[in-house]
């Protein structure tokens, strides 16, 4: 820290907690620091520990990175020709209408704020002075010396060759030689917002305060017109004699004699309008916050509200002919017509926008109160738009040394101005790192390893060792040697800093200071002499003795905001005499681009104490090996091998009372080379941005890691009674059942309520309380037949839902499917007819009207030629055996879909090998108490259900098959699988790959693409509840497969419950939105993936799951957007991430 501090006495390896203060005894400045840097590395260290290396809170994480523009003004020179100017330097072109888009080069990064044309030339001006023309409707722009920083608001031109701008400080700028030179004239207005001219003689501009101005002679004089307002005025047009002017409050003002006389009109609105534009004499629009819009018909006499959907802050208006007008706020434009704005046009993402809020990273807080873009940002921005290609987007978190002379707040006024203490900033800026093309045309990933983050992170490498030497011979025959080792009369702070680094080479300068660079003075103002190549800086005071003052050949650092931010150094020079009088000082050189000529950039000069012997040098060069001296016995040595960073430093207190510094020694007694005492920064990937050719933002990844609060670690988990069924109107026999937890622990007296959704019934009771163990429950009494749906909540003290904290539960009231009064067809011997068949199928469903239900006889029923898959609309067929021996030997495929509803129950399926059971297309399909027996002899399931909206299988036994026994795939309602026996694997999203056919095992590649974390998962439909089931495994499809290695994930169940199964092989892979995996036991050996599982989504919770080997090898692991969207607990097994 640079100051007036005796020493830094902190040291986190002595493990003090407190600075105790004694009666009578004195209070250093050390003393009072080093409490704070004790408090002050509590709290990072707290914060690491429980956040991680970053993270920011799930509800309100900031820094999210988003494509847009923030447009400020528009232009339509006809129907085709537009431009739109905004935020980030950003200067839009259309020649279509607006049909498309191409981003100027402008060339920099401030925010545009108005536009105006003639013909094809045109000007654009914002802030930092900024002015730029264009002589080819806008196709390329180039920057003209404005003479000023002030920010320029208000633009107009009344052809090629005259301009006008108007701006911050009352600045009006006017131009007759197209911009190649700009006089600028006091106003008197302490801001000015908008100019107009009718000819090249008459204009008027408006601005704070009500105020209006106006001119008779091209802008070179200016007088003051009352307008009857104190509101700030913020847009005026003049045609000839009319004038008109529009402002805070909805004040709207008008002329009719050029704008020496005002009167008010009336609005109807108190909003703040921004832009105001008149098409003609007669019609015209004004437009500002809140979606206001409005328009005239009568020449501003009378104004009437137009609809804007949506409510948006209208910056901008422009009107061209007879052609709609146009309006632009935020990152849309409008088309207006007479009855008001059309429907909203999204504008080009040619910004990365920030959002606001707070991130820590490496335990430091980085708060920002406003959303900010990459080019304009609370603590500093990024000059440079970010060129094509791809980008990782980070967060770089530092604390900066602040003094009054930065913010003069910080002085107390009461006692007469004299300096006090300094403040500690915490910065945090919003940095991007091009990235090569990968290799092997991979995608760039959030974890992916990155040469130039790597170096751009690393810590520091220099190493410096500081020393007191005595002068051990007289250096002339009148000097005595010195026997002390530090021989000046006072304590001393010396500070050695970086203060540049060749980028090519790595060679660095240093600077030095024996006061801890503390010596500096407010700069007032700075005055180029480009021809005798000199800078001339006035300060507001200077030292108050000749150790705090300078003297010539003293070298001087002038810097401001910008620099420290950005660079972490000014820019040094020679200080060579005073100038006219004791506070102006001539220093030797010019400065680099505006550095301290802004005075909002709080510019000061800053004394160092090193002066190089070589002609045009301000710093030393870094030498290694050898010890460098400073002054009066002070000495430092920079270790071999150092690789050295701006604004490194090293603070070296002397003390007269022991002639010696105070430096760490090795065991030798030799001083010890010591890392850096700062600046210390944090690094944070915020996410991947790709920029097209254009320009433009099109392609965005959150690299951002979440944490929840503390308060919100408690959990809904299910225990029991899902997927049940019942006769209509009768209760289940096992309650709903489920558990409240906080991580491990279980929540006694939590509140549930659980409440019907669907189907009737009743749930008694309606709200539990949970008991010790965490549990509760109720009894459930369905309703009618069909489908049933229970919701539980977890409830605050208060009794409102807690978001997110919910658990459904379903059920069915199954009663036998009716089609004139029963079952009333039996198949087999003995029975309505023999042999069942194709032919036989559709004939009943005809006479029964598509409504049919069949029983099959006990015995064995021989089937080769079952396939129906175009039925009557409506068709409904029941399928199920008379008794528990009805035995159905199939000898070919059976195919059966298009059905309203389809239910198999009760059958014995014998399958010859190659058959299999295809079911397509049925909306509701209920698949119950099927034993299918048989032995394949190629690749082929047994059953394949596909798009179906609702599946119930339960209580089924599935013979073992290869690649799975079942698959099921494009469900998009409820699918339910329970109580079931698979031999084989259970696949859903499609046919999965056969074993073996892929170069490496299929889960260890979607492991390594997602382990990352680095993809978005979009809302899915429907929801999959697989429940105290037994099976070989589960498994996807081989093109969801691919789709999800590709960070690919469509058409995934929204909701997957996992609860109560025993899997006998691994490693299981399942995907869905929202995953939920409640007591599941896993059986499987070791492996070579040393996998149980892999599951995909965007959320998951585990809890109770259980490995039979007693290893921590085999993992359970969960692959989401952000391993803070895991919640895990009492789980014994390994999982990944981590359980609590």
């Amino acid at each position: 820290m640079q100051g007036d501090l005796s020493r830094e006495t902190f040291d986190a390896r002595k493990h003090y907690t407190a600075v105790r203060l004694q009666q009578g005894r004195v209070l250093t400045d050390a003393d009072f620091n080093e409490q704070g840097d004790i408090t002050r590395q509590r709290l990072e260290h707290l914060a690491r520990d429980v956040i991680g290396a970053s993270g920011g809170p799930a509800e309100g994480a900031g820094f999210a990175l988003a494509g847009g523009m923030a447009a400020l003004a528009v232009h339509a020179q006809d129907a085709n020709s537009i431009w739109i100017a905004g935020q980030d330097g950003v200067l839009l072109v259309s020649s279509n209408g607006g049909g498309a888009w191409t981003v100027a080069n402008t060339g920099s990064t401030r925010h545009l704020r108005a536009l105006a044309r003639s013909g094809s030339t045109g000007w654009a001006v914002g802030d930092g002075g900024t002015i730029l023309r264009t002589s080819n409707s806008g196709s390329s722009w180039t920057a003209q010396a404005s003479g000023t920083l002030q920010a320029l608001r208000g633009v107009a031109c009344t052809d090629a060759q005259h301009a006008w701008a108007v701006g911050d400080g009352g600045l009006a700028l006017a131009t007759v030689d197209g911009g190649v030179t700009w006089t600028a004239r006091a106003t008197g207005v302490a801001r000015l917002h908008a100019v107009a001219f009718t000819s090249a003689q008459n204009g008027l501009a408006v601005g704070q305060g009500g105020a209006i101005v106006r001119s008779a002679d091209g802008g070179q004089t200016w007088a003051k017109v009352g307008s009857g307002s104190q509101a700030t005025l913020r847009a005026v047009v003049l045609h000839g004699a009319q004038a008109l002017a529009a402002g805070d409050g909805g004040t709207l003002l008008v002329s009719g004699d050029g704008g020496a006389t005002w009167s008010t009109a009336t609005s109807g609105s108190t909003a703040r309008l921004r832009t105001l534009r008149m098409r003609d004499a007669n019609t015209g629009w004004a437009a500002g916050d809140g979606g206001t819009l409005l328009a005239t018909g009568n020449g501003g006499a009378s104004w009437t509200a137009q609809p804007v959907a949506g409510s948006p802050q209208l910056a901008g208006l422009s009107v061209a002919g007879t052609a709609d007008a146009w309006a632009v706020g935020a990152g849309q434009s409008w088309r207006i017509a007479a009855t008001g704005a059309g429907a909203p046009a999204t504008l080009p993402a040619a910004s990365l926008l920030i959002s606001a809020a707070c991130y820590y990273v490496q335990g430091q807080l980085c708060v920002w109160e406003q959303a900010a873009s990459l080019a304009n940002q609370p603590d500093g921005g990024v000059a440079l738009r970010l060129a094509p290609g791809q980008h990782l987007i980070y967060l770089r978190a530092w604390q900066r040394h602040i003094s009054a002379l930065e913010d003069p707040a910080i002085r107390e006024l009461a006692l007469g101005g004299p300096d006090t203490a300094t403040r500690t900033r915490q910065m945090a800026q919003v940095r991007a790192l091009a990235l090569p093309t990968p290799a092997n045309n991979q995608a760039w990933h959030c974890g992916a390893p990155v040469a130039g983050w790597d170096s751009l992170t690393a810590a520091p490498g220099a190493r410096l060792a500081a020393r007191a030497e005595p002068q051990l011979a007289a250096t002339s025959v009148c000097d005595i040697a010195a026997s002390a080792g530090y021989r000046r009369l006072e304590n001393q702070l010396y500070r050695v800093e970086i203060h540049s680094v060749d980028a090519n080479t790595g060679a660095a300068t240093f600077k030095w200071s024996r006061e801890n660079a503390s010596v500096a003075y407010a700069v007032q103002s700075v005055t180029i002499d480009s021809v005798a190549q000199q800078t001339i800086v006035r300060v507001a005071a200077r030292g108050r003795d000749a150790n705090l003052d300078l003297s010539p050949h003293d070298r001087v650092e002038l810097l401001d905001d910008a620099s420290a931010r950005e660079q972490r150094a000014g820019q040094l020079f020679e200080f060579l005499h005073d100038g006219d009088d004791a506070l102006e000082l001539v220093l030797g050189g010019l400065p680099q681009s505006s550095l301290g000529q802004d005075a909002s950039g709080h510019p000061l000069l800053r004394r160092w104490e090193q002066r190089p012997t070589a002609a045009g040098q301000h710093a030393l060069a870094v030498v290694e090996g050898g010890w460098i001296p400073l002054e009066d016995g002070v000495q430092v040595r920079f270790a071999p091998g150092g690789s050295y960073r701006v604004g490194d430093y090293w603070q070296i207190p002397a003390r007269t009372a022991t002639a010696d510094v105070e430096w760490p020694l090795d065991e030798d007694g030799a001083p010890q080379a010591c890392p850096p005492a700062g600046v210390r920064d944090g690094w944070a990937r915020l996410g991947l941005v790709t920029v097209d050719a254009g320009g433009l933002i099109s392609a965005i990844t959150d690299c951002r890691e979440w944490f929840p609060p503390l308060t919100q670690l408690t959990q809904l988990l299910y225990v029991g009674g899902d997927g049940q069924e019942a006769a209509p109107n009768t209760t289940l026999a096992e309650p709903l059942r489920l558990r409240v937890a906080r991580g491990a622990l279980p929540l006694a007296g939590s509140r549930v309520r659980f409440t019907l959704e669907a189907g009737g019934g009743s749930v008694n009771p309606p709200e539990a309380t949970t008991d010790a163990q965490g549990l509760a429950q109720c009894n459930w009494q369905l309703g009618g037949a069909g489908p049933q749906r229970v919701r539980a909540n977890l409830l605050t003290s208060g009794g409102a839902a807690v978001p997110e904290q919910t658990l459904v539960f379903s059920a069915m009231a199954q009663a036998p499917a009716q089609a004139g009064g029963g079952c009333c067809i039996t198949i087999g011997k003995g029975g309505d007819f023999e042999q069942l068949s194709t032919e036989l199928l559709m004939k009943l469903l005809e006479e029964h009207g598509g409504q049919l239900c069949l029983c099959l006889l006990p015995g064995t029923h021989e089937l080769a030629d079952l396939t129906v898959n175009q039925v009557p609309p409506g068709a409904r067929l029941s399928l199920h055996g008379c008794g528990p021996t009805a035995i159905v030997a199939v000898h070919a495929p059976i195919a059966l879909g298009g059905f309203a509803a389809l239910e198999l129950r009760d059958l014995q399926l014998a399958m010859d090998p190659g058959t299999s059971l295809q079911l397509t297309g049925n909306r509701e399909l209920g698949l119950h108490s099927l034993r299918v027996r048989g032995k394949q002899d190629q690749p082929q399931p047994w059953i394949v259900v596909d798009g179906s909206s609702e599946l119930r299988m339960h209580q089924c036994e599935v013979a073992a098959a290869a690649p799975a026994s079942v698959v099921l795939q494009n469900i998009t309602g409820q699918c339910e699988v329970m109580h079931c026996v698979i031999a084989g694997d259970l696949a859903f999203y499609g046919m999965p790959p056969p074993d073996g056919t892929a170069s490496a095992p299929i889960a260890t590649v979607l492991v390594n693409a997602l382990i990352s974390g680095d993809f978005q998962v979009p809302a899915g439909r429907g929801q999959l509840v697989l429940g105290h089931n037994r099976l070989r495994r589960l498994n996807l499809g081989e093109e969801m497969l691919k789709q999800l290695i590709q960070r690919q994930f469509n058409g995934l169940f929204q909701t997957v419950v996992l609860q109560g199964n025993t899997f006998s092989s691994a490693p299981s892979l399942c995907a869905g939105v929202l995953l939920t995996v409640n007591g599941n036991h896993f059986t499987a050996g070791q492996t070579a993936e040393n996998l149980h599982g892999v599951l995909a989504g965007r959320r998951a919770a585990a809890s109770g799951n259980a490995s039979d080997l007693l290893n921590d090898k085999m993992t359970l692991v969960f692959l989401l957007t952000n391993r803070t969207q895991f919640r895990g607990a009492a789980n014994l097994m390994p999982t990944t991430p981590p359980s609590i």
